[in-house]
C-alpha cells in the first residue's frame, strides 16, 4: 500500500512538474533525458530528475523549480583571436546552469534534492559526447552581457532593446547566449537528422547558425560569399561528417561543431584533417574529393600540416611562423563549386580568399590567382629558400636573389607574363597555345594582354584544368616544386666531383623538359644537338648545352623572372645558378652579356664539350673564345 502510494505520489508530482513548466509531458517520456531506469514502466518518473513542486534548489531567481543538484565547477570559456564579445559567466541563476549540473560531469546523474531514493539509479550513464567538463574553451562561446558590434554577425544582435536573433525559434534569455538558445531539453527530434541533440530547430542548411551569424554582409565578414558557395549548395553524398545527407545540408556542421572542438575555431579534426575528412577521399568520384590523396606519403606538397596559422596573423612580420594551412590559400566559406563560373583570372576554388597586389599591398578578396601565392611568396617572412633547401627538391641560389616571386614578376627586364601581360614580343620558339596533356591546344599564348597563371606551372601531376583526369590546384605532385610536368634540374655535386649531366629526352607531357616544352617548342630550339635549332633564334646553342652537355634549363634561366636586373645582364630571364656556376678565373667575371653576346662563366660540367672548360669572353654568335678556353676549377 505504501509503495503503491508513493508511485502514485511521484506520478502526480510528476505531472504538475511538466505542467507548471509549460511542456507537455509525452514528448519527453521517450528522449535521452528521460533518466528513469526502465523507461517504458517509469516514464512517469521522467520529470523529478530535473523538476520538483517543492524544495527546488535554494538558489534566488533559478528558473524550473529545479531538483537536480547544481554544480560547483569554475568553467575555461570559449578563447580564440578574433572572439570579440564581453566576458563569459555562467550566473547562479542562468538557465546554462540547470544543463552544466549535468552535463559538466562533476555531479551524478541521479543527485535531486528531493525524491533521492527514486533517482538513485539512472537508466544510461552521462556519454562522453554530453560529457563537456568545465573546459569549454573550444565550445561555442555563451554566457555573456556585453555584445560588441561585429560585421560577420547580425544587427539585432546589437541593439539597445529587444535584442535577438534573425530566427524567431533562436532565442536569446535575458539578452544572453544560454544553452536553451539552441537545445531544447524536452524535445529531442525537432531536428531528426540529429536525434541525440536536443536542437530547437532543423539545422539542415545551416539554419541555426544563421540565425547570428550573417551571410548576407560583404567581406571582410566571415560568411560574405556564403550563400552560392560549394558547400552551401554542394548536392554531393558521398561523405557527410554532419550527420546530414549532402554537403548542402550539412552545412556549416560539416566543419564545425557546437561543443568540444579540435581546435578553438570549433573545427571536427585538427586544422587540416577536417578537409581531408571529405577532400582526401579515395572512394570519391568527384575531383575535389580526391585533391589530397596521398598526403600521408612522400610527395611534394604544401606543407599544410605546420602549424602556426592564425587569421589575424601578420605575414610580413618575422615572428609569423612558415606554415601553409588549407585556409591560408582557400575561403572554405566562398569557394564555388564547378556548377558555378568565377573570374578565369581566379578560379573558383579561391573565390574569397585574401591575397597580396602586384605593388605588395593586401588585399580581402583577391582577384587573381598570384595574388593568392603572394601571401607566401612575395614579400613575407622566414622563408627557408637557401642555399641546401631540399624540401622540395633542388633549389637554385641565383646572382640575384629570387625568392621574391612578386618582385620577380614585375620585373621590367625579364619575366612570364604572370602579373603582367604578354608583352607582344614572339620568339620563334613559343608555341601559339599550350599544349595540354591530352595532347590539344591550351589557351592562346600569343594574344595581346594575354597572362599565364601560377598553376600552368605548379599543379598536380594529372589536373583536369590541364587536360588530365585529377584534382587541380598545387596541392600534391609526383614532381619536384609541385610542378605540373617534368622539370629535371642538375644539383650540387660531391666536393671536388663536376656536375653530373641530365639524359636528356623531348616529349611535351613526360620529357626531361616537359614543363617548358608546354609553352615552348623544344625540338624546334634545340634540334638534334649537333645543329643550331630551327627555332633557336636567339642564343643558337641550346641544342649543344641541353642535349649534349645534359644542361638543365634551371641553370642559366629563372622561370619567375628577374628583379633588379639589366637588359645586358638578365634579358630571357638569365639569372645563373651560382651552385653549379662559377667565375671566370682569369678576369672574375660572372654573367652572360646579352648585348655583346659573350659568356664569362666557368661551368662544371662532367661531359661540357667532353672536357670541363671556362668560358672566358666566348661569343655565342661565332663561337669564338675572346680569350683562350682554360680546364675547368672543380667545385670545393
Amino acid at each position: 500500500m505504501r509503495r503503491w502510494l508513493k508511485t502514485a505520489v511521484l506520478y502526480l508530482c510528476s505531472v504538475a512538474v511538466c505542467a507548471l513548466a509549460q511542456t507537455p509531458p509525452p514528448a519527453s517520456l521517450s528522449a535521452l533525458h528521460n533518466l528513469s531506469p526502465d523507461a517504458t514502466s517509469d516514464s512517469t518518473l521522467a520529470c523529478i530528475y530535473c523538476h520538483t513542486p517543492h524544495g527546488a534548489a535554494p538558489v534566488q531567481g533559478l528558473m524550473g523549480l529545479w531538483n537536480h543538484q547544481l554544480s560547483d565547477s569554475n568553467y575555461d570559456y570559449h578563447a580564440s583571436s578574433t572572439y570579440t564579445q564581453g566576458t563569459q559567466l555562467i550566473t547562479p541563476s542562468a538557465p546554462s546552469r540547470l544543463c552544466m549540473s549535468c552535463h559538466d560531469g562533476t555531479v551524478a546523474l541521479g543527485a535531486t534534492y528531493n525524491y533521492s531514493e527514486a533517482t538513485s539509479s539512472t537508466r544510461v550513464p552521462l556519454s562522453a559526447s554530453g560529457n563537456m567538463g568545465s573546459n569549454l574553451a573550444r565550445s561555442h562561446p555563451f554566457a555573456f552581457d556585453q555584445w560588441k558590434p561585429n560585421s560577420s554577425l547580425v544587427d539585432s544582435l546589437f541593439v539597445t532593446t529587444g535584442r535577438s536573433t534573425a530566427n524567431v525559434s533562436i532565442k536569446l534569455k535575458n539578452g544572453r547566449i544560454e544553452c536553451t538558445t539552441c537545445h531544447e531539453p524536452h524535445i529531442q527530434n525537432i531536428d531528426a537528422w540529429r536525434p541525440s541533440d536536443f536542437l530547437v530547430i532543423d539545422n539542415r542548411n545551416g539554419t541555426m547558425c544563421l540565425a547570428c551569424h550573417d551571410a548576407g554582409k560583404p567581406a571582410p565578414a566571415d560568411l560574405a560569399g556564403w550563400l552560392p558557395s560549394a558547400h552551401a549548395v554542394s548536392t554531393s553524398t558521398e561523405v557527410s561528417p554532419s550527420g546530414y545527407a549532402s554537403v548542402r545540408e550539412g552545412a556549416c556542421a560539416n566543419c564545425h561543431v557546437e561543443h568540444q572542438g579540435a581546435t578553438d575555431r570549433l573545427l571536427r579534426g585538427a586544422e587540416e584533417q577536417t578537409c581531408y575528412s571529405c577532400h582526401a577521399n579515395q572512394n570519391s568520384q568527384n575531383q575535389w574529393g580526391r585533391a589530397w590523396i596521398g598526403y600521408d606519403q612522400k610527395n611534394y606538397r604544401h606543407p599544410v600540416e605546420a602549424v602556426g596559422h592564425d587569421p589575424k596573423e601578420d605575414l610580413l612580420s618575422a615572428s609569423t611562423p612558415r606554415h601553409s594551412k588549407c585556409w591560408d590559400c582557400h575561403n572554405s566559406h566562398a569557394t564555388l563549386d564547378n556548377s558555378q563560373v568565377a573570374p578565369a583570372a581566379l578560379g573558383n576554388s579561391l573565390v574569397g580568399a585574401s591575397g597580396y597586389m602586384s605593388d605588395g599591398t593586401p588585399t580581402t578578396t583577391a582577384t587573381a590567382q598570384y595574388q593568392v601565392c603572394f601571401k607566401c611568396h612575395g614579400d613575407s617572412n622566414n622563408k627557408p629558400q637557401k642555399a641546401g633547401f631540399t624540401d622540395y627538391g633542388y633549389t637554385p641560389v641565383r646572382l640575384l636573389n629570387a625568392y621574391n616571386v612578386r618582385k620577380d614578376m614585375i620585373s621590367d627586364v625579364a619575366r612570364h607574363n604572370v602579373v603582367r601581360p604578354f608583352s607582344g614580343t614572339v620568339y620563334s620558339d613559343l608555341r601559339d597555345n599550350i599544349l595540354l596533356l591530352n595532347n590539344t591546344l591550351g589557351r592562346a599564348l600569343k594574344a595581346s594582354g594575354s597572362y599565364l597563371q601560377c598553376t600552368d606551372c605548379h599543379n598536380g601531376d594529372n589536373p583536369a584544368s590541364d587536360g588530365g583526369s585529377g584534382p587541380n590546384g598545387p596541392h600534391i605532385s609526383s614532381t619536384i616544386h609541385i610542378l605540373e610536368r617534368p622539370y629535371s634540374m642538375n644539383i650540387v655535386p660531391n666536393p671536388g666531383q663536376p656536375v653530373q649531366s641530365l639524359a636528356v629526352t623531348l616529349d611535351p607531357r613526360a620529357g626531361t623538359f616537359a614543363l617548358c616544352d608546354k609553352c615552348h617548342d623544344l625540338s624546334g630550339l634545340i634540334g638534334d644537338g649537333n645543329s643550331v635549332g630551327p627555332k633557336d633564334s636567339v642564343f643558337k646553342h641550346h641544342g649543344s648545352h641541353v642535349l649534349k652537355m645534359g644542361i638543365s634549363c634551371s641553370v642559366c634561366h629563372a622561370p619567375h623572372g628577374v628583379d633588379n636586373g639589366t637588359t645586358q645582364f638578365n634579358a630571357n630571364s638569365i639569372n645563373l645558378d651560382t651552385q653549379l656556376t662559377g667565375q671566370d678565373p682569369g678576369t672574375g667575371k660572372w654573367y652572360v652579356d646579352t648585348i655583346s653576346r659573350t659568356c664569362y662563366v666557368t661551368c662544371h660540367f662532367s661531359n661540357d664539350s667532353g672536357t670541363p672548360v671556362v668560358h672566358s669572353g666566348v661569343s655565342y654568335d661565332s663561337g669564338v673564345a675572346a680569350g683562350a678556353a682554360k680546364p675547368l676549377v672543380r667545385r670545393k
